[in-house]
């Protein structure tokens, strides 16, 4: 039967180890942990939702409770090809073998951050798009309903009634759909993705 669990090592990318160090999120490099999935076979998905809860409790622990924390991981990927991001409904272990290094992307977003003003400072932007994957003019898919349609960046870590959207995308005008402008909750590869060329 396969697994629902394995027990590896997380190293954060390098921007996501300066905003955790920003946030004061102390999660040991060293410290092999023991991801439990809801079912077998473990998922990279459920390595990220895993991670994700793990880091919120940790911070709002840290707190003793006068703090959340919105944690959303970006992206999983062997240590040796970091640059290229798992699929989140591939099996864990079909990567990974316990005591593995599992490099992580995360974003976060603290609600003392967000609320310490009435609108994000010039540097909460810039630190937050540090951690994007997408910049200005990047050509992108975004899910839209189940259906994928393709675009243009053309707004990153935008504020909007108190919130931060990642991306404002532009879509490319298809038959039957006019081009519309559209706000990406999120960073991840189930709601945007990077438009591939030459099929």
């Amino acid at each position: 039967m396969p697994p629902d669990s394995i027990k590896v090592y997380i190293k954060w990318s390098e921007d996501t180890a300066e905003l955790f160090e920003y946030l004061k999120i102390n999660w040991s490099e060293k410290e092999l942990v023991k991801i439990q999935g809801p079912d077998a076979p473990i998922t990279i998905d459920d390595m990220s939702n895993w991670i994700e809860s793990r880091v919120e409790d940790m911070y709002e622990t840290a707190n003793q409770g006068m703090d959340k924390i919105m944690v959303q991981v970006q992206w999983i990927a062997t240590a040796s090809r970091p640059k290229m991001a798992l699929k989140w409904n591939d099996a864990a272990h079909e990567h990974f073998k316990d005591e593995d290094l599992v490099v992580v992307g995360c974003h976060a977003i603290s609600e003392r951050w967000a609320e310490k003003e009435p609108g994000y400072t010039k540097q909460n932007l810039k630190e937050i798009r540090k951690t994007l994957r997408f910049g200005l003019s990047d050509r992108v898919l975004c899910n839209c309903g189940g259906l994928w349609l393709p675009g243009s960046v053309v707004g990153t870590a935008v504020e909007s009634d108190g919130e931060i959207f990642p991306y404002v995308v532009k879509t490319d005008p298809i038959p039957g759909m006019p081009s519309r402008t559209i706000s990406v909750p999120s960073d991840n590869n189930k709601v945007c993705v990077q438009e591939a060329w030459g099929g």
